[in-house]
């Protein structure tokens, strides 16, 4: 990315400068819009996928990192029920317009079930892998979701699958905003991306809900490249459209990123 490329983006998503790490609090949970509420319910049997954005602490060395990862990666997937597991390194971070620093990577872990997902917790949590691994990093969002609509089928290996997609991914807590209405924040989510999908270079949008805390929710979109992500994102039709006014100026993420793919 350029300096010119990182202007743009600034004056055009200035929206989104409210975006970044609030810290959870304990204040009740709002409504949540009705699809999230189903999912919440839906079959506790299903699929789940892990979500774990971490950054690098501060003078964390990189490599130093990706082995510690990767060992703990590996245990991780010798366990029942893990069924993919994925990696990403982050290259743009919405709260600041630029490289995040320190480096961000966000693990995504598919499981055959909630289940699954539980006894590989209990199993590695105390294990030297994770400990020399959770050491290297602050966790930024760590959850396990569900899609947003029930009857959507989980594949997380088929979510920017080539080598050149890119990756972004927008986590919210909806009890971040005040006055929280459920419906006015279902039809400002869906009329923004029914502009945001019909952009040249975008392959796909998928919504999650946590499994756990359905005030949770976590948008991501798989673009073909870095170069169609910033088109995108510099385009008047999106930036300047009433529909990113009403949803990114009114739903502001918590935590935004830019991926590319590592596997």
């Amino acid at each position: 990315m350029n300096t010119r490329q990182l202007l743009h983006l600034t004056a055009i998503f200035s929206v989104l400068n409210a975006c970044g790490g609030k810290a959870d609090d304990d204040s009740a949970a709002p409504e949540a819009d009705a699809d999230a509420d189903a999912d919440a319910d839906a079959d506790a049997d299903g699929p789940v996928v892990e979500l774990a954005v971490r950054q690098l602490l501060e003078g964390q060395d990189v490599a130093a990192f990706e082995a510690a990862r990767d060992a703990f990666v590996t245990e991780l997937r010798a366990q029942p029920g893990v069924e993919v597991d994925r990696e990403l390194a982050a290259f743009f971070d919405f709260s600041t317009f630029s490289e995040p620093a320190p480096p961000v990577f966000t693990g995504m872990t598919q499981y055959a079930d909630l289940g699954a997902f539980e006894a590989a917790g209990a199993a590695l949590g105390g294990s030297a892998e994770a400990g020399a691994f959770f050491s290297t990093f602050t966790p930024l969002t760590f959850t396990v979701l569900r899609p947003l609509d029930p009857a959507t089928t989980v594949d997380l290996a088929a979510i920017a699958a080539e080598p050149d997609d890119v990756l972004e991914v927008a986590v919210r807590d909806l009890r971040d905003y005040p006055d929280f209405d459920a419906s006015a924040h279902a039809a400002s989510r869906d009329a923004f991306l029914a502009l945001l999908t019909a952009q040249p270079g975008v392959v796909s949008e998928h919504q999650w809900v946590s499994a756990v805390d359905p005030s949770i929710v976590v948008g991501m979109t798989v673009y073909d490249n870095a170069e169609a992500f910033f088109a995108v994102a510099s385009s008047p039709e999106v930036g300047a459209s009433a529909e990113a006014a009403a949803f990114l100026g009114g739903y502001p993420p918590r935590a935004g990123f830019v991926h590319g793919v590592v596997r």
